[in-house]
């Protein structure tokens, strides 16, 4: 199995400001999708309880792969009781099938979450 040495944070991050990191993927025989759980639910990235811990109960997602990461981690935070938001110009599909990224949206909103333009937030400054 690969195994990514040094994987680092992009050095123009403002890193100073991270008090806390979560680790998926950890067990190299295990797949880890979701950014709560692994895939057979065994190990817990501790996220959801941070999260809850904070008072935060709303979620905004956007990323790669719609019908993977973005898919598993939506439906987890929905299962944990967070507001799901998937801003859905700002996620890509790998799309192995022609419907695999309309399918997975269809999966989230169909439990709970919405989706939402990245026009809804306005501009960012840099």
């Amino acid at each position: 199995f690969p195994v990514t040495i040094r994987a680092e944070l992009v050095a123009s991050l403002h890193q100073d400001c991270i008090t806390t990191r979560f680790y998926k993927g950890t067990d190299r025989l295990v797949d880890s999708y979701s950014a709560f759980f692994d895939n057979t639910r065994s190990q817990s990235t501790r996220l959801g309880d941070y999260l809850t811990s904070r008072g935060i109960t709303d979620l905004f997602f956007a990323g790669v792969a719609t019908e993977y990461c973005v898919l598993y981690s939506a439906l987890d935070a929905i299962d944990l009781g967070f507001n799901v938001f998937i801003i859905k110009d700002a996620c890509r599909a790998i799309n192995r099938h022609p419907l695999d990224e309309s399918q997975a949206l269809e999966t989230i909103t169909k439990k709970g979450g919405k989706l939402v333009s990245s026009q809804v937030f306005g501009s960012v400054a840099t």
